[in-house]
């Protein structure tokens, strides 16, 4: 398949004798040009010539071990995502904000133990709200998961686009960690 751009020149004329020769010979041709334009009489193709880009120094991340970092939406998936990752290679003091009610560090043995069902039911709100317990033990089992590598988890209920709540968040975080290193934000609909 190939692309021929031309120009019609006047019918009749000298012109358009030449083009009609021309582009007989190239649609009978076996040639690799993919695009050719026919234009002021001139059969013109495009090429392309390799250009040597010196190579740019990659930016050095400075992440810090132990370091303490913000993740506004840190209970979205890929807010979890990245906070396992800080969690594995860095041992970080994790502070994640979600928009729902967290049950806090304290209480999560005693949530899972109340809320992990052997029985479910499958009526309407019940089912609804089993499905949500079920969530909140997920992430729970996923939160110890990133304990068990060092790192410290703080969660905070909090609305992303209220500075009052956010700026309530920094300082309770700087309370329990320490100066922020970082905010990674991965807010969604959480």
């Amino acid at each position: 398949c190939r692309s021929i751009d031309i120009r019609l020149p006047e019918a009749g004329s000298a012109q358009e004798h030449t083009l009609i020769e021309r582009l007989l010979i190239d649609i009978i041709a076996l040639s690799s040009d993919l695009m050719v334009v026919y234009h002021g009489g001139q059969r013109l193709v495009q090429t392309f010539e390799p250009v040597h880009v010196p190579e740019v120094a990659k930016p050095s991340i400075r992440l810090r071990k132990k370091g303490v970092y913000l993740i506004p939406g840190g209970l979205s998936e890929i807010g979890l995502v990245l906070a396992g990752h800080l969690a594995e290679t860095l041992k970080a003091r994790l502070v994640l904000t979600t928009s729902f009610e967290f049950p806090s560090r304290e209480a999560w043995e005693s949530w899972e133990n109340a809320h992990t069902t052997s029985e479910k039911t499958t009526i309407g709100a019940q089912r609804m709200l089993s499905t949500e317990h079920d969530r909140i033990c997920s992430l729970i089992r996923k939160l110890k998961s990133f304990e068990t590598h060092g790192a410290k988890i703080l969660i905070m209920t909090a609305d992303v686009t209220s500075e009052e709540q956010m700026e309530h968040v920094i300082n309770q975080a700087e309370d329990c960690f320490g100066q922020l290193n970082g905010v990674i934000y991965a807010a969604n609909n959480l």
